[in-house]
């Protein structure tokens, strides 16, 4: 279980961490390739998320769902990117 919070996000009103919007995706990309590519199953669950625009909050987690296809489509497809 990978839970993709979005808590560390600069503009979360609770979380006290920095990570921008790129820095989330990243994170997403790297815990999400390294599974994969081990053979270990991922189930994805979106967590937390205080920022003080909702929007933000729709954003990060709209983009681990993005991110999650992508790294899907390359694990399947061979591609060796991250």
């Amino acid at each position: 279980m990978y839970a993709a919070g979005a808590d560390p996000f600069y503009g979360d009103q609770l979380g006290g961490l920095s990570l921008t919007f790129d820095g989330l995706e990243e994170r997403d990309r790297l815990v999400i390739w390294t599974a994969l590519t081990h053979g270990i199953p991922v189930a994805i669950v979106l967590a937390g998320g205080y920022a003080e625009s909702v929007e933000d909050t729709i954003a990060i987690h709209a983009n681990t769902a993005a991110v999650a296809k992508e790294v899907v489509a390359k694990v399947r497809g061979g591609g060796q990117g991250r």
